[in-house]
């Protein structure tokens, strides 16, 4: 029957088998990888020699293997590998010796094939490699003899892929490779495929068996050359196979998983390279296959859109009417259900399926991609985000450009960015930041679409888009920000953080703020080598990008709704990103002056950076008064009263790191016996030692309490001494910075840095300046023999703010205080306008330095007594007359002996200027000017004959205005005198007392400088505030609607600050500031800055409102008890702002009768005084309005103008 068969088949089948073997002999088979070439099998030589052609028909006996079943298994196992050796030496084209049938009948009987010894199944599947070739292409076999013959030769590729080192592991691996290679160059796989293609029962699984077995045969100990001989054997069966079964599409899938990766390699990338080499065979197959997996996952509703569905009708329509039946693409053959529900390849790894395809061959998914982004309009939120998630790892595989191949399919997955679900927002983000880095022609517009999120509905969406920017931006360190490098790509990803900086959410803004600076130390501070790199790294293109961090960062920590984590957050990032803590003073010093100072400088936001030095500086007292405090209790003998001293100390710490527990920590604190833990704390919080000493200091302490047992004191000690640890700069990295910029080569942004430092130090961290004294020396000698003016006067704040450690400082400031005429030689007449810029500072510094004392040695200095040494024309005339204004306020005994400020006023006020000052030179010509006072010089706005003149004015008020109270009994009339000068400049437009000509710009600066003076005037003390008239109020108020709007709206601001801070009185001059919207404005510029005006005006309204009502509300708390209602309506009348309202009528009432300005004018003090009045504030407020319509105008006659006016709250 066998023979039958085997006749049979090389009947049908022996024209195609005998075409695969001759091309198998002529065809170049690869050696090594999957396209490599390999040498064709070696010739025969074309003579063979009688003996050897004798020799080998000796060989070919196979009479001893005519009955194998009987053996022994150790015998068996010799007599297979004898007939192997025979089988060897037996060709083809050779006669077919006696025997060989019965051998190879005997190899497929099950006796043989499925002994239980392993060397003879061995043995035995090389003897069946013999016979296949030798009989090639008619296998000597029956169907069931044919499978079993390749079942024992599956056994042995599994034996070898299993097998271990050892004897039998070598004799498995060797007889193995004897069967790939025989298979490969014989092709004797076709027998197998060919009995499949005849539809013989069990050829499906004997196939599938022994594709299994070629697949498990490759281990990681399985050379280079045998496992590409297993490709080619197995890329023959998929190319000799017409229609692939589907058990084979599932074996290859199963070995493609990703848990095949890890657990078997090479059988991994054997399947991979099967499915790339047989794509063309495989991708209809595989295709089938996938979709039918992803048509058994859970969706749970795929919804196709209406004109998905009418585009396919009418392509089948189309195609019905076009094409003929020929023409049009054969279905996918449908997977059935069950097989797919059983199978590993399927379920929840058809995603993992689909990419490890595309990773064997991208254009395998062309008739998958469709069916997953079906998926992408599911019902199921989980199903959307898995499918996106898959899409965006295809769209960022450098194997295919899907974007550009599947363009409809792209712009479906864009549109997941406004998905109804957040979690799948959230990941599309994350998704799509992954595939803009890896595909360059598509980050921009997929970074424009995550910056879109930042501002999302959803704050777990804002969230997940800020972190994964900053995640995104952060991998390209630290190069990604280059124009180069696409840098422009992320300037939208920049801004968008910049704003989410603001979020509503603290949790967004410090994730936010986190992320920025850590990019900051990424593309910035880390790429500094030394300091000249931090100082010239302004161009950079990661600077350019990311300079608004550190101001941002000042920002957040100074602003009054990130108070708590955000603000500490912000605190720690300015430490810890912005400047490396590793880093020498030089190089923390220059990365201070590059980033820090010029970021802030630009954003205009000083103030911030002063909050941060001055809540340094407070919490450093505190600590350092707890510190005195416990040390002084110690050695005292009143005990109660240094235990008072104590307690008020804890409270001041308390109030620096507020929290539930805070005062019992704190007492817990100043509880300890160990005395170290003091000294500890003592030398963290002392500013001369270096960073390094006070951080071990602050560790120390912090172990000891620990030790101690109280570990929630560690940590409330922990986090306080990095309240009380300076922040952004320290005593050596702001001395190195002093140093830099007294060189003479001090570049301008060390100078604008130093600068900074300095004044912000001076007014909120005046230790830290002690504790560089010897700096602030050197930089203030520095800045004045380059008479740099902004420098010297930051320097000079800074000599004032350390007192008599500045004492070294006292040649250079007295040189600049004094206006000494030997800077340059005795013709010196201040021509760069340093000595007048600079010399009020001086004489403050000095003032300092010397106890106030010494202010008849600078007067001296400045006034020879001549008759000519405060007239017009006179050396260095607009210096020492503001050098002369500060000694006027610091030094008022000393003035009140001197005639100085009479001469002062005889010359400059009471007289004009020369007449010769009127004409201009003009090639030999002179020309009327237009003004007594002459033409501006050196880009000034004023002629300094004119300012000159302003400086007098101010001499004049100030010696009315002593500063801190310094009164000397000569005050009154010198107010007097100076009010009357102040006015008479006022009602009279702006005309110089002496009436001289002057321009209407000169006339607009002197009613300026008289209005300021006045108010200065009034704030200055409560008498001369009382001694204000009502006519001189209501033309002092009348400044802020004067006609020229530089005048108005500088002095709107005044009036602004002086009413926020509380130096003005609030009923009278909070009643003024409501002119403010009665302003005149015509054209756009105007407008834009009455607006400004006004906010700014409101702002100050609120700030002062609130504290008024603070105010009132703690003086009526201190009343004794049974307090009568004289004292009540006394307290109520001096700080209720309520009665600032007449004031605001009255000024308004003189003002306009329009009722739509009076509105606005009017609202601009309600608003804040009804948000807080209250119930009774507002009743109030409405009886005062009804008695006041009852009334005549305080300052005219008739009815008041505003009866008809009702105010509601």
């Amino acid at each position: 029957m066998a023979k039958k068969k085997s006749s049979a088949a090389a009947a049908t089948t022996g024209a195609p088998a005998r075409r695969a073997a001759s091309d198998a002999q002529q065809k170049k088979r690869p050696a090594s990888g999957d396209d490599a070439p390999q040498q064709p099998p070696r010739k025969k030589s074309a003579k063979e020699s009688a003996q050897a052609a004798a020799k080998r028909r000796a060989s070919q006996d196979f009479a001893p293997f005519a009955d194998l079943v009987s053996l022994e298994p150790r015998e068996l196992a010799k007599r297979l590998e004898q007939a192997q050796t025979a089988l060897g030496h037996t060709r083809q084209e050779d006669a077919r010796p006696r025997g060989l049938a019965k051998l190879a009948r005997q190899l497929a009987t099950p006796e043989i094939s499925e002994h239980r010894s392993t060397s003879v199944r061995l043995w035995a599947a090389t003897c069946v490699c013999e016979v296949l070739r030798i009989f090639a292409p008619n296998a000597p076999y029956g169907d069931g003899e044919l499978l079993a013959a390749f079942r024992l030769l599956g056994a042995a590729l599994k034996a070898a892929g299993a097998a271990s080192n050892g004897r039998d592991g070598d004799l498995a691996r060797r007889q193995a490779r004897h069967v790939i290679e025989s298979l490969r160059q014989f092709q004797s796989a076709c027998a197998l495929t060919e009995l499949y293609a005849s539809g013989a029962e069990g050829s499906q699984n004997g196939l599938l068996d022994f594709c299994d077995a070629l697949l498990r045969s490759v281990s990681g100990e399985t050379s280079s050359e045998l496992r590409d001989a297993t490709l080619d054997v197995m890329s023959g069966v998929v190319a000799q196979l017409d229609a692939i079964p589907d058990g084979l599409v599932e074996l290859l899938l199963v070995s493609l998983l990703p848990s095949g990766r890890k657990a078997a390699p090479t059988t991994h990338w054997l399947a991979q390279a099967v499915v790339r080499r047989g794509a063309d065979a495989l991708t209809r197959p595989v295709a089938a296959w996938l979709n039918g997996c992803l048509s058994l996952s859970p969706t749970e509703g795929i919804v196709t859109p209406e004109n998905e569905k009418k585009k396919k009708r009418r392509r089948r329509s189309d195609d019905s009417s076009s094409s003929s039946e020929e023409d049009e693409e054969t279905p996918l053959k449908r997977i059935g259900q069950d097989t797919l529900a059983k199978s590993d390849a399927s379920g929840a790894n058809a995603y993992a399926l689909v990419f490890e395809v595309h990773l064997a061959e991208p254009r395998m998914l062309l008739y998958t991609l469709p069916k997953v982004s079906e998926r992408l309009l599911a019902e199921d939120d989980r199903t959307r985000e898995a499918t996106l998630t898959l899409l965006g790892r295809l769209f960022a595989s450098p194997k295919e450009d899907y974007a550009s191949s599947y363009p409809g399919i792209y712009q479906e997955w864009l549109r997941r960015f406004h998905d109804k679900c957040s979690e799948v927002r959230c990941a599309m983000v994350r998704v799509s930041l992954r595939v803009a880095a890896a595909k360059p022609q598509l980050r921009a517009a997929l970074i424009e679409q995550c910056a879109e999120r930042t501002q999302d509905k959803d704050w777990e969406v804002r969230r997940a888009a800020t972190r994964s920017l900053a995640d995104a931006m952060l991998d390209t360190a630290p190069s990604g920000l280059k124009d180069s490098s696409g840098g422009k790509d992320w300037d939208v990803a920049c801004e968008s953080l910049r704003r989410v900086a603001k979020d509503k959410r603290p949790e967004i803004r410090k994730e936010c703020l986190t992320g920025l600076a850590t990019l900051f130390r990424a593309h910035v501070s880390d790429n500094w080598e030394d300091s000249e790199e931090a100082l010239n790294a302004t161009c950079s293109n990661g600077l350019k990008r990311l300079g608004f961090v550190p101001s941002l960062l000042v920002q957040s920590y100074a602003s009054s709704v990130n108070v708590g984590e955000v603000s500490e957050r912000a605190r720690l990032l300015l430490d810890d990103h912005m400047l490396d803590s590793k880093s020498d003073d030089d190089m923390r010093g220059c990365a201070f002056v590059s980033t820090v100072a010029s970021s802030v400088i630009e954003d205009s936001v000083e103030s911030s950076l002063g909050a941060l030095f001055a809540r340094t500086a407070v919490s450093q007292r505190a600590l350092s008064a707890l510190l005195d405090a416990i040390e002084s209790a110690r050695a005292s003998e009143d005990k109660t009263r240094a235990n008072q001293v104590v307690k008020t100390a804890v409270e001041d710490v308390v109030r620096c790191l507020p929290g539930q527990n805070a005062r019992t920590l704190v007492q817990q604190l100043t509880q300890a016996r160990d005395r170290k833990i003091f000294r500890s704390l003592a030398t963290s919080n002392d500013l001369t030692k270096s960073r390094d000493v006070r951080r071990a200091a602050r560790d120390d302490a912090v172990k000891r309490i620990a030790a101690s047992g109280k570990r929630d004191c560690a940590s409330y000690v922990s986090k306080l001494l990095k309240k009380t640890g300076d922040a952004v700069l320290d005593a050596q990295s702001f001395s190195a910075i002093l140093q830099r910029a007294s060189r003479s080569d001090a570049d301008k942004v060390v100078l604008r840095g130093a600068t900074l430092a300095c004044t912000l130090l001076a007014q909120r961290h005046p230790s830290l300046l002690a504790a560089s004294s010897e700096a602030v020396v050197a930089f203030t000698t520095a800045s004045a023999d380059a008479r740099h003016p902004q420098a010297f006067t930051a320097a000079a704040r800074a000599c004032q703010a350390i007192g008599s450690k500045a004492k070294d400082a006292d040649s250079s400031l007295r040189k600049v205080a004094t206006a000494q005429g030997s800077w340059r030689g005795d013709d010196d007449d201040d021509e760069d306008g340093f000595l007048a810029a600079c010399a009020k500072e001086g004489v403050a510094a000095l003032a300092s330095l010397h106890d106030e004392t010494g202010g008849s040695t600078i007067l001296d200095a400045l006034d020879d007594k001549s008759d000519d040494c405060w007239i017009y024309g006179a050396s260095r005339l607009l210096a020492r007359l503001r050098a002369l204004t500060r000694v006027v306020e610091l030094f008022p005994e000393d003035i009140a002996t001197s005639d100085v400020v009479t001469r002062v006023k005889t010359s400059l006020i009471d007289q004009r200027p020369p007449p010769d000052l009127a004409f201009d030179e003009n090639e030999g010509r002179s020309s009327l000017s237009g003004s007594d006072f002459g033409r501006p010089k050196n880009d000034q706005a004023f002629a300094e004959a004119f300012l000159a003149l302003r400086a007098a004015l101010k001499v004049v008020t100030a010696c009315a205005r002593p500063l801190q109270d310094k009164e000397c009994g000569r005050e009154k009339a010198a107010r007097q005198d100076a009010f009357d000068l102040c006015f008479k400049v006022i009602e009279s437009d702006g005309e110089p007392p002496s009436g001289a000509q002057c321009t209407s710009e000169e006339r607009a600066e002197l009613r300026l400088t008289a209005a300021s003076n006045a108010l200065a005037l009034c704030c200055a003390n409560k008498e001369a505030n009382r001694e204000l008239s009502a006519s001189r109020y209501a033309s002092l108020a009348s400044v802020l609607v004067d006609r020229d709007d530089v005048v108005r709206n500088e002095f709107a601001r005044k009036l602004s600050q002086a009413v926020s801070s509380g130096q003005a009185s609030f009923a009278k001059w909070a009643g003024a500031l409501v002119l403010v919207a009665l302003a005149p404005a015509s054209g756009s510029d105007e407008k834009e800055e009455k607006r400004k005006a006004v906010a700014m005006a409101s702002r100050a309204l609120r700030v002062a409102v609130a504290r008024q009502r603070r105010s009132h509300a703690q003086a009526i708390r201190r009343l004794p008890p049974g307090a009568g209602t004289n004292e009540v309506d006394r307290l109520a009348t001096r700080y209720l702002p309520d009665y600032a309202l007449p004031y605001a009528v009255h000024n308004i009432a003189r003002t306009t009768r329009d009722d739509a300005k009076v509105s606005k004018a009017l609202l601009l003090l309600l608003e804040p005084l009804v948000a807080t009045a209250g119930d009774k504030g507002v009743a109030f407020l409405l009886a005062a309005c009804a008695d006041m319509s009852g009334h005549d105008d305080a300052s005219g006659s008739g009815p008041c103008p505003f009866d008809h006016i009702r105010v509601s709250s």
